[in-house]
């Protein structure tokens, strides 16, 4: 059973016929593509609110750790190398320096290979602290 709608163009003494699946069809289409645009700027909108916040978030001033700086002298060095895997072996290298300071205590860090190789046994300066984590060792030499 089919019904035909009639469309009568006003200039034109000619009609269009549409049938009614075509109609259904054509405005599935339309719900369709007007979902699609809703989330499109839903997800427009999103980002925008996301990037603001973040612009808000950048004036923020950055609360940064305090530095703590310690007096010592490099007492031991330490190298270690570790293998790791069966297939594609892999080695890792680490350095540590034990440092002793002027209160007695000693304290042994990992620090990079530059650090490790710059310094020598004896060799004093001032250890660099950020929540009582290595962060540096400046010494003069």
């Amino acid at each position: 059973m089919y019904n035909l709608y009639t469309v009568v163009l006003k200039d034109t003494e000619s009609s269009v016929h549409i049938e009614t699946d075509d109609l259904i069809s054509i405005v599935v289409i339309g719900v369709i593509m007007l979902v699609l645009a809703i989330g499109i700027i839903n997800a427009f909108i999103r980002e925008m609110k996301k990037r603001k916040q973040l612009l808000k978030d950048f004036e923020k001033p950055i609360e940064l750790s305090p530095i703590t700086e310690v007096d010592a002298v490099v007492v031991k060095k330490k190298c270690f190398v570790k293998s790791c895997g069966t297939k594609m072996p892999e080695s890792v290298r680490e350095f540590y320096l034990t440092f002793s300071t002027f209160s007695g205590e000693y304290k042994r860090y990992s620090v990079s290979e530059e650090l490790y190789l710059s310094v020598d046994e004896g060799v004093s300066g001032t250890i660099a602290l950020v929540d009582d984590e290595f962060f540096d060792f400046y010494f003069e030499g």
